[in-house]
């Protein structure tokens, strides 16, 4: 059985965290969110984000209003 990686733009990672494209940007600058470079293309391992956001509400970390209003 071989899984499958589902690979998730800017957009529809935006679209899934209810956030702005700013905000994604920030996170990925300051909060090490993790990123798949495609030449310059950025994608997001949607599984790699669902863990790095289980394990930043665990710590406690984030707040993704504070990064909205910021960006």
């Amino acid at each position: 059985m071989s899984s499958s990686i589902k690979l998730l733009t800017t957009k529809e990672l935006m679209d899934k965290l209810k956030v702005k494209r700013n905000t994604i940007y920030q996170l990925r600058k300051e909060a090490e969110l993790p990123t798949i470079k495609l030449g310059r293309t950025i994608r997001f391992d949607e599984k790699a984000i669902d863990a790095w956001l289980q394990s930043m509400s665990i710590k406690g970390n984030v707040d993704l209003e504070e990064f909205d209003r910021v960006g």
